[in-house]
């Protein structure tokens, strides 16, 4: 079997060790290469905790975590960080440069890349996100889902192996979000790119190949969406599950068990 991209063994952490309240305890999971993982969890799980974790913004209490077989320290995380990015929450964080190409350059300047593939590299990023005729625009004029974009395709250009994205999606509009969801999948599947995604979206998370739940910063489940959704009757299932509960109980003939987007329209046109 192959090594996993990301391996987290027996992983602990708490902001201040005066307290005995742990934000995770005991964490361990892995995830392939070219694997799309979603982390769920109530509000205080510990699923924004996780993702810094990750990236090397904290260090673990105990408990250890291997990107691509580099275990993270304080020795290891400039290394492992060219391996890894992060998209967070809010992209007002994330900007650097006075012009949208310049933010999009910002990364790759920094690790002294030739003008003429750096250029390359910012356009084919930002035509990825949808944002090439914004290049020449100040970001803090932008929209929060012009924003978003932007730092996605500051993230992109780098071409990192793992892009962990916290709550990334949540100040787009509908349309934009399936739209740029559509487009890292494209690249999980063509480029072998892996992505931790942690988020609120059911529906985004059905579309990822496992789920991780999350629980008072423990390890409930982690399973293919189809199996939590069926098992975690807690949890708001995406919308096309929820029209079928919904067909279900108006007395249609639909299926008793869990669907997929995709299942429900093929039974749908049956």
């Amino acid at each position: 079997m192959l090594q996993p991209i990301i391996e987290v063994n027996n992983l602990t952490f708490q902001y201040d060790q005066r307290l005995e309240d742990k934000v995770l305890s005991d964490v361990s999971f892995s995830v392939q290469k070219g694997e799309w993982l979603a982390i769920v969890g109530s509000n205080g799980s510990g699923k924004s905790t996780l993702a810094q974790l990750l990236v090397g913004l904290y260090s673990s209490l105990l408990g250890s975590i291997h990107i691509n077989g580099i275990e993270l320290n304080e020795t290891s995380k400039w290394e492992v960080r060219k391996q890894i990015g992060i998209v967070f929450q809010n992209p007002d964080n994330q900007f650097i440069g006075s012009t949208v190409q310049d933010d999009v350059a910002f990364g790759l300047e920094n690790i002294n890349m030739p003008y003429e593939e750096m250029q390359v590299r910012v356009e084919k990023a930002l035509e990825l996100v949808g944002m090439t005729d914004m290049r020449l625009y100040d970001p803090s004029r932008l929209s929060g889902g012009q924003k978003q974009r932007v730092a996605i395709a500051g993230i992109l250009a780098l071409k990192p192996s793992v892009i962990v994205m916290d709550e990334a999606f949540v100040m787009l509009d509908p349309k934009s979000r399936r739209s740029l969801l559509n487009t890292l999948h494209q690249l999980k599947e063509k480029e072998q790119l892996t992505i931790i995604s942690i988020t609120h979206d059911m529906d985004e998370a059905a579309t990822a190949d496992r789920m991780l739940l999350l629980e008072a910063g423990k390890v409930k489940e982690i399973a293919s969406p189809r199996h939590v959704f069926q098992q975690h009757t807690n949890l708001e299932p995406p919308f096309a599950e929820r029209l079928r509960r919904k067909l279900s109980s108006k007395g249609a003939s639909v299926p008793s068990t869990y669907m997929t987007e995709k299942e429900l329209v093929q039974w749908l046109w049956k």
